[in-house]
């Protein structure tokens, strides 16, 4: 008993040290640890830094593209057999997610380079409303909610492998192997190595598949913290402008100027990293979910229909974030407008000072010009990203999964 007591003991010990280093917020503490070790978890992104670290993530990798290949065999053998509609389907689906899976992570790599910088940028954490408790309230809420996305969705995974080790066999129509796998691994070395396999399966592709949403839904939340202590500051000096000289006004103006172009060119160089992935998030959501509607309808109620379900959520949840942080950008941006329109009408003219005058104004239109064309995001070009697009995908899946009901 006290073995087991002291086992427990260092338990809690452990479990306090890991919530002091990663949920407690300090004023320097990195927002996107967390989400760096998701990335590194998910095989997105990692420098080694010894050999070890070098085999152990070529490791990583070679088991990747393992269950790639024979995700691909599974698909082709239930082409070839054509027995029933549903293990065509779910193969197709678990190839595509893949697919998809591995253009993100693509995406991630190639703007690896902005990535960093609008980590570095919310990280020295710049923006000042000019109440500084106020200012570190927003930022620890930012920090929880930074923690807390990346940290759900390793919870998930973790239990997720739990239960399909437990629950799951070799020979599960949805989640078993191959026919390929069975000719040379039976018995109980099957069942060891499709639990390894398995194991390995939920972490590498499960993140891959919402390693980008993670990502950049933790930088635009970040980047609109940021903006919101900066509107608040400029809120502030717009309330306060009868009450203030013209030059400290001037002055007050150049700095919430600067602190909104710092912003602003982050979301610039994020707009080339959210247009391509959420073109691949949408139009690959569009196919997955109406897929995985249709199976736990057609095959019953299993651990593998619990699976997809919970699968079918997170898209839904992972689309609808992406759209209301992006319009989240736009109500920001129309309430920073409003108060420079309400200045730009108070200014009074003085024809001693007719040059300041003009001065104040032009600062303020190049403000209002910056805050109105600088949080357009679309789809690849095809559409804005708006919430309205969240209720076409419903629409579309709802289309898609009645005619599969229709095909069968």
């Amino acid at each position: 008993m006290d073995r087991f007591r002291q086992a427990a003991t260092q338990v809690r010990i452990q479990y306090r040290v890991l919530k002091h280093t990663y949920w407690h917020y300090e004023p320097d503490k990195d927002f996107y640890r967390l989400v760096n070790i998701f990335l590194s978890l998910s095989g997105v992104c990692y420098t080694p830094a010894n050999i070890w670290e070098r085999i152990a993530w070529g490791c990583y990798q070679a088991i990747s593209v393992c269950h790639y290949f024979l995700t691909l065999i599974h698909f082709v053998e239930a082409m070839v057999e054509w027995k029933h509609l549903v293990p065509i389907i779910w193969n197709f689906v678990e190839f595509f997610m893949m697919c998809t899976a591995i253009c993100k992570s693509n995406i991630i790599q190639h703007h690896m380079k902005e990535i960093l910088a609008a980590q570095k940028f919310v990280n020295r954490r710049q923006a000042a409303s000019g109440d500084s408790e106020e200012d570190s309230k927003a930022r620890k809420v930012l920090f929880k909610i930074i923690q807390t996305l990346p940290g759900t969705l390793i919870w998930v995974i973790g239990t997720v492998v739990v239960l399909a080790a437990i629950t799951i066999g070799p020979d599960d129509p949805l989640f078993g192997q191959s026919q390929f796998f069975h000719r040379h691994v039976s018995g109980w070395r099957a069942r060891i190595v499709h639990i390894i396999l398995n194991s390995a399966l939920f972490p590498i592709w499960v993140g891959k598949t919402y390693c980008s949403t993670i990502l950049i839904s933790c930088l635009l939340m970040g980047l609109k913290t940021e903006l919101t202590i900066m509107s608040q500051r400029f809120s502030v000096l717009c309330d306060n402008f009868e009450r203030t000289s013209l030059e400290n006004f001037q002055e007050s103006l150049m700095v919430c100027l600067r602190q909104q172009n710092q912003i602003l060119d982050q979301l610039i160089q994020l707009q080339s990293l959210v247009r391509y992935d959420f073109l691949v998030v949408y139009y690959g959501g569009l196919i997955t979910i109406g897929s995985l509607i249709f199976i736990p309808t057609t095959d019953g109620l299993t651990i593998g229909s619990f699976i997809l379900t919970l699968g079918i959520t997170v898209f839904f949840i992972e689309s609808f974030l992406w759209c209301w942080l992006v319009e989240s950008f736009g109500n920001i941006n129309d309430t920073i407008e409003e108060k420079i329109m309400d200045v730009i009408v108070m200014i009074p003219h003085d024809a001693t000072r007719h040059s300041e005058y003009i001065r104040l104004r032009t600062q303020l239109m190049i403000m209002k010009i910056g805050t109105r064309f600088s949080a357009k995001f679309n789809c690849g070009g095809v559409f804005d990203i708006t919430v309205e697009a969240v209720g076409k995908l419903l629409n579309i899946t709802y289309s898609l999964v009645t005619f599969l009901l229709n095909f069968t």
